[in-house]
């Protein structure tokens, strides 16, 4: 048998007696309260007793007697308010008398008469008729905040009943209603479309909230033409036009309902037909006429003002290892071999290697009804792959990093014996991404950023919370 399990069959018994002499101190102080005449302070006391060993004969007999008197008590206390007509106390005293034999009910078995509980729900029948009654005064007189207390009290104390929980709803989506009705007459669309968005949502289709919706919406919609975003050279064109594309469909399927695209096509041959070059630096009557002619209410403009596309090389570098070796030894003294480990500097093939673009695209939004620029700014982005890993024309599995000692002894130790500096040096040797992503794929996740940048903006623009 070990230590360790001696040492727990000697705690086990001081760890009981402890909780069974918690539980006799906190019976016994229970019968010193029951003595005065303190029923329920006792009760609390046998409760805890009982929590601490349920074995505790003295403590359940004595919650058995006290808790009996306390229930007996309030439901005294229940059957003089219900005498009375005082249906709320009644009401509540019944309520706590039942919490409380639940409670208890846990250790020993105690009830309540059926005649109590037939009188209780006469009680609660003509509490919540009355509360009823007051609920819908106080709804008739608009005063939503003191409807929905008793609301709320009804569904508590009977879930089912009458209309209350459904009258609860209105206590707030009466008001929500109104607020969007203010807003959407004073000329906050984007406000009232989503208080009646909340409305439909939580009561369905209630009074004409769909209809108010509906023209908040139309009201606050703002309708975009993305124009040609323009490029320098045939490679800058081309990241342009892949630029605007990707800009369209994020804009197309942006979750913001204010937010209304002009298809592509019809912007491109609208503006060919007419003749009318929109570029940043456009006039601003063109800017209006674009506008009328295209239906829009915003035109974004673009020019790329960079395109650095660096294909970059791959460099290799010869680096230096510890190898580990296993050689044949000789023992002088006794002339037998042996085999032993030795470390020999080597060296192997490094390969690293950066490819970086970078791209910027100044960007105007005007409004065709001033023809006033929105915002203006230039949009930067920038991806880059990498390339890094190891040759070696041995076992690379015998290599180590060489230890680095410029930062002192303590650093080199720990550098030594770190499993994550092995592990990254071996992970290098067998690393399969030997070239750079396609330059196509890192222009088109170059597009989309600067892309999605721009919608961001937008949508910003555009939006409302509440």
């Amino acid at each position: 048998m070990s230590k360790l399990f001696r040492f727990a069959l000697f705690l086990l018994p001081l760890v009981m007696l402890s909780g069974c002499s918690a539980s006799k101190a906190l019976s016994k102080r229970g019968y010193e309260l029951e003595q005065a005449g303190l029923t329920h302070e006792a009760s609390d006391f046998y409760y805890m007793a009982l929590q601490r060993d349920p074995r505790n004969v003295d403590a359940r007999i004595g919650l058995n007697k006290v808790g009996k008197e306390v229930l007996n008590k309030e439901l005294d206390e229940f059957f003089k308010a219900n005498a009375a007509g005082d249906h709320k106390q009644a009401v509540y005293a019944y309520l706590d008398a039942e919490e409380f034999k639940d409670k208890l009910n846990v250790f020993i078995n105690i009830s309540i008469p059926a005649y109590h509980q037939n009188l209780y729900r006469e009680s609660l029948g003509a509490y919540l008729a009355n509360r009823y009654v007051e609920a819908e005064e106080l709804m008739y007189k608009e005063k939503y905040t003191q409807a929905d207390d008793i609301y709320r009290e009804i569904v508590k104390l009977d879930s089912g009943y009458k209309d209350a929980a459904e009258l609860l709803k209105l206590t707030t989506v009466e008001p929500m209603y109104r607020q969007g009705i203010q807003a959407f007459e004073a000329g906050k669309y984007h406000e009232a479309y989503l208080l009646m968005k909340r409305i439909i949502n939580e009561k369905g289709s209630y009074k004409d909230a769909v209809d108010y919706q509906k023209r908040a919406k139309e009201r606050a919609t703002q309708t975009i033409a993305v124009t040609e975003i323009k490029g320098s050279n045939t490679a800058e064109t081309n990241f342009a036009n892949a630029v605007q594309g990707k800009l369209v469909s994020r804009l197309v399927n942006t979750n913001n309902p204010f937010l209304q695209v002009v298809d592509r096509r019809n912007t491109e041959r609208i503006l060919k037909e007419q003749r009318l070059n929109m570029t940043i630096s456009a006039g601003r009557d063109t800017r209006v006429q674009a506008g009328e002619m295209l239906g829009a209410d915003l035109l974004v403009t673009g020019q790329l003002v960079n395109l650095d596309i660096n294909e970059g090389s791959i460099d290799r570098y010869r680096s230096p290892a510890e190898q580990t070796v296993r050689v044949k030894r000789v023992n002088p003294r006794t002339r037998e071999t042996y085999m032993a480990s030795t470390t020999n500097r080597v060296q192997f093939d490094e390969y690293y290697g950066e490819k970086v673009m970078r791209a910027g695209v100044r960007v105007q939004v005007v409004s065709t009804q001033t023809g006033e620029v929105v915002w203006s700014d230039v949009i930067d982005a920038k991806t880059k792959d990498e390339v890094h890993y190891a040759r070696f024309s041995g076992n690379y599995r015998s290599l180590s990093p060489v230890i680095d000692t410029s930062e002192g002894f303590r650093a080199a130790l720990k550098q030594a014996f770190s499993s994550t500096a092995r592990n990254e040096f071996q992970a290098l040797f067998k690393q399969k991404k030997r070239s750079y992503r396609s330059t196509s794929d890192m222009t088109n996740e170059l597009a989309n950023e600067i892309a999605n940048s721009i919608a961001v903006r937008m949508e910003k623009m555009n939006s409302a919370e509440l």
